[in-house]
């Protein structure tokens, strides 16, 4: 039987039963009675109705009352400045005579002026970009209506300020009684990011050391999966937490460890706990059980640790002004420490005994003895990351006992402009802080370097006037062009030359100063008509057409690549004709009556706030509700409009997709930047930095020879490298995010399936290279370094050379070269030699743990080869290759050499090899 609790839970389902939702209802009806009740619809003049769309599309319900609180003020202060420039560009529009030439271009050059300056500040400071688009959407307004003589061009500023402080008031009242004051999302997401770890170690725990069914291997890679995402994503939500107002004990800075934390966990689970077998006990069931118990105690204490943690951050960040006792949790990290602690010992121990009990001979190791020896040193770094996390939450438990309840203000900096609004980073899924990198075509060092030598090298002739004489010299000194000469050409007023030329290509290059010329250019050209004479058809059209919706349209779409602008283009274009259509038949039911159209558009915000909460196309929904005031209030707010219901959602329905069609038009003509060229000159990037971060890895080996030297200092060029190696590929997945909005003529014509292979394989060799360097600190270095220097000079040299191919082929898209030094044959040759190197040390002194690592590292740089070649293969799939040789079995006789595009599944690799 249907009742209101069948009903309630129906909604609680749907997701309308929560704060937001409600908050959203609940603005959108008292916004329309604004609009409805004749004392207030009064001071907003003829364009009242806007208040409903200025409250969707700027003023809009946000998670909680601080990012309520910072839009509300960041907006209103554009939409101030706005009004500003435009009543004084009004003020001087009226001081000529009545509709002269000079009064219309002033008002264009103030209109062009204002939306280039908000196209350049909303692309370069994501934060502001609501704030700029308010900004356009007054200036269009009032630039555009009633140019010339106009003595009440104050009341029409007047009148936006209204409806500019109406729709932000009434949502900020909203959100201050329904709305949380504060949010725990940081804390929450750290959280979470424990939980996936906790699963994910579980589950590679189960499938290494019990008879787990294969579906174990393949929840576990999705596992991984997901951390990279949730890792990759606490850096932004942390900075957005930074920024926002908070109540309570403890700041955000005190959970900032964890990011660390989390990161590192998830990097030794991806390189050291990846092995893709149900059970190894099956090969070696002696030594399996001899290393799977120390493996099991070790796992469960962490996994036991990592409860621990997740448990005190979810106390200590939480928002209740009653405190919390923590003397339980300070004596269980108590236990914590010292149980990991006495495990860590333990499985040392044992894992030292059992390379000692194998004996001297390195090359009778068994796999699984080097599969379960990797396994248990991630295991060995991973306890050592929980060590120091648990330290992070005693000190975090101590500032939290000495702290009061307090506001959290938030710190207010460049930074903090340079970051988009989480209105902005999860509702638009991500598209809009896409960074793109143009074609390098300055100077590198070196060539500018040779260039200043070759440009102050005198030439023959001048080294004969220079042996003329004394005379010659004091001429040349006295001529007045060669002083000049002379110094244009010194050395300091050449570097302030290339300085200058770079700053020169940074401009020209600038994505931010080419969206703000199309944000500008498609304004001015879509509004051109309204700046002609008031005798021209142009002039008339653009007035009785309300043309300023194509142009904010425009700058609404208008997004700064082509993927998110096709998005959002064709979802607000959908958007477009059902509100139109819904406008239609709210105006024919309600006609002009204002509380029949509330209710019918606050009916219609009901599966519209479904939409924006709860999908991923939420372009969709606000344009349905900014397309119903303009329609269904139009009648009401201007009495003297006399045009058919029909006629009028028609129109305004043309004039938006209008708008719709010239953004996207723009942004694929003008200054286009493609999501497909982002993310091949992103990827070419990413493979230039993954060589510097190896180079610089073998390098440090080098210079310090047996002596190990693991300072900050040393460290710290690593570190940077792997920071941006890994915002790179953070930035390639966002590409290929937006890469999936476009479209193209050719059905399928990009290879997204292969681009995400390469994607995963470049964030595959980042993290074995992280790995490579941890363990890398604990091998024997007069073993496995100085004794085999020559076998690892051709390692590095066969992975540098097969990273420098596979960066070359993807940013020419040219073939790949069809052989190439063998990087398998270069690891079997270094494994032969320190396994001898090993033998030999062994009989006369005891190692401990000292072979383990070497053989570890020796299991990382395998599988760091076997990506390598995979991700080599994936360029031939794509590029195809450079061939000069056919395979003998063919039954063809070598050719000259030549070039021509075959792809990897041809029979080429599998007949020679990669050699």
């Amino acid at each position: 039987m249907f009742s209101l609790s069948t009903l309630r839970t129906a909604l609680v389902k749907t997701g309308l039963v929560n704060r937001r939702a409600v908050a959203r209802i609940l603005s959108t009806l008292l916004c329309c009675l604004v609009v409805a009740v004749r004392p207030f619809s009064t001071l907003g003049g003829p364009y009242a109705f806007l208040v409903i769309t200025v409250k969707e599309l700027i003023f809009a319900i946000q998670e909680n009352l601080a990012q309520q609180l910072e839009g509300t003020v960041l907006n209103v202060m554009g939409a101030l400045f706005a009004i500003g420039i435009s009543t004084v560009a009004k003020y001087l529009v009226n001081l000529p005579e009545t509709n002269t030439v000079t009064a219309r271009t002033i008002s264009a050059i103030f209109l062009v002026f204002i939306t280039f300056v908000a196209g350049w500040v909303k692309s370069r400071l994501p934060r502001l970009q609501p704030s700029m688009r308010i900004c356009c959407f007054v200036s269009i307004w009032l630039l555009t209506v009633n140019i010339g003589n106009n003595p009440t061009y104050w009341k029409e500023s007047l009148s936006f300020i209204w409806i500019t402080l109406a729709p932000a008031a009434v949502t900020l009242v909203v959100s201050l009684f329904l709305l949380e004051w504060s949010s725990a999302a940081f804390g929450e997401h750290i959280v979470d990011s424990l939980n996936t770890i906790h699963e994910c170690l579980a589950c590679k725990l189960r499938a290494m050391l019990d008879d787990t069914p294969p579906i174990e291997v393949s929840q576990a890679e999705k596992l991984d999966g997901e951390l990279v995402r949730k890792s990759v994503a606490l850096d932004s939500v942390y900075e957005q937490a930074a920024f926002e107002i908070r109540l309570g004990r403890l700041n955000v800075a005190s959970l900032k460890p964890f990011i660390k934390t989390i990161e590192h966990l998830r990097r030794e689970l991806a390189w050291g706990m990846s092995i893709h077998r149900a059970s190894l006990s099956l090969i070696h069931p002696e030594t399996f059980k001899l290393l799977a118990t120390p493996t099991r105690q070790l796992g469960e204490s962490i996994l036991q640790d990592i409860d621990l943690i997740r448990t005190i951050v979810s106390l200590a960040y939480q928002d209740s002004i009653k405190p919390h006792d923590f003397r339980a949790e300070k004596s269980a990290i108590i236990d914590a420490e010292s149980r990991l602690l006495r495990t860590k010992m333990g499985v040392r121990n044992e894992l030292e005994k059992i390379f000692e009990t194998l004996g001297p001979d390195c090359s009778q190791f068994p796999q699984d003895v080097c599969d379960l020896s990797l396994a248990m040193i991630s295991l060995l770094q991973m306890g050592t990351e929980v060590q120091r996390a648990l330290q992070v939450c005693t000190r975090m438990i101590t500032l939290y006992e000495s702290s009061n309840y307090r506001v959290w203000h938030p710190r207010i900096s460049i930074a903090w402009l340079g970051l988009p609004p989480r209105s902005l980073m999860f509702d638009e899924q991500e598209a809009i802080p896409l960074e793109h990198r143009p074609h390098e075509t300055n100077l590198t060092v070196e060539e500018a370097r040779e260039g200043v030598e070759e440009y102050n090298r005198p030439t023959p002739s001048e080294d004969a006037k220079s042996e003329g004489g004394s005379t010659l010299n004091k001429v040349a000194r006295a001529n007045p062009i060669a002083v000049i000469r002379r110094i244009w050409r010194s050395s300091r007023v050449i570097q302030i030359r290339l300085r200058l030329s770079g700053w020169e290509r940074a401009i020209h290059h600038s994505p931010h100063l080419q969206h703000a010329f199309k944000n500008a250019a498609g304004v001015a050209l879509l509004s051109l008509p309204v700046f002609l004479s008031p005798e021209s058809l142009g002039h008339k059209w653009f007035n009785a057409a309300r043309g300023q919706w194509m142009v904010i349209s425009y700058v609404w779409v208008l997004e700064t690549n082509t993927g998110a602008t096709w998005r959002t283009g064709y979802l607000r274009l959908a958007g477009t004709i059902i509100g139109a259509i819904y406008a239609y038949l709210c105006c024919l039911i309600a006609r002009t009556n204002p509380f029949g159209l509330t209710a019918l558009i606050t009916a219609a915000d009901l599966p519209v706030t479904w939409i924006i909460l709860k999908t991923t196309i939420q372009p969709l929904g606000v344009v349905i509700n900014v397309t119903l005031g303009p329609i269904t209030f139009a009648k009401y707010t201007q009495h003297h409009l006399d045009v058919s219901v029909l006629w009028l959602a028609t129109l305004r329905g043309l004039m938006i997709i209008g708008g719709i069609v010239a953004a996207i038009i723009v942004n694929n003509t003008l200054y286009p930047r493609h999501c497909r060229v982002i993310f091949l000159t992103g990827t070419c990037r990413t493979l230039s930095l993954l060589n510097q971060l190896y180079l610089t890895m073998c390098r440090d080996i080098y210079q310090h020879g047996t002596q190990v030297c693991h300072t900050p200092s040393n460290k710290r060029p690593v570190l940077k490298l792997e920071i941006q190696c890994r915002n790179s590929l953070h930035q390639l997945s966002l590409a290929l995010k937006a890469m999936n909005d476009e479209l193209s003529w050719v059905p399928a014509s990009k290879p997204t399936r292969k681009y995400h292979e390469a994607v995963f394989l470049m964030q595959r060799l980042l993290d074995i290279m992280t790995g490579l360097r941890k363990v890398r600190e604990n091998v024997p270095r007069e073993e496995a370094i100085v004794n085999v220097l020559s076998e690892r000079h051709d390692l590095i040299s066969c992975v540098c050379i097969g990273l420098f191919a596979c960066e070359n082929a993807f940013r020419g898209r040219q073939p790949i070269p069809q052989f190439l030094p063998s990087a398998r044959g270069a690891l079997s040759r270094l494994e032969l030699k320190v396994r001898h190197a090993l033998h030999q040390s062994r009989k006369d002194k005891s190692m401990g743990l000292s072979p383990a690592y070497a053989f570890v590292e020796g299991e990382i740089m395998k599988a760091m080869v076997l990506t390598l070649e995979a991700m080599t293969e994936l360029c031939r799939s794509l590029f195809g290759s450079a061939e000069w040789a056919v395979p003998f079995h063919t039954g063809t006789r070598l050719s000259s050499p030549a070039i021509s595009r075959q792809a990897s599944e041809d029979n080429i690799t599998g007949s020679w090899g990669f050699v």
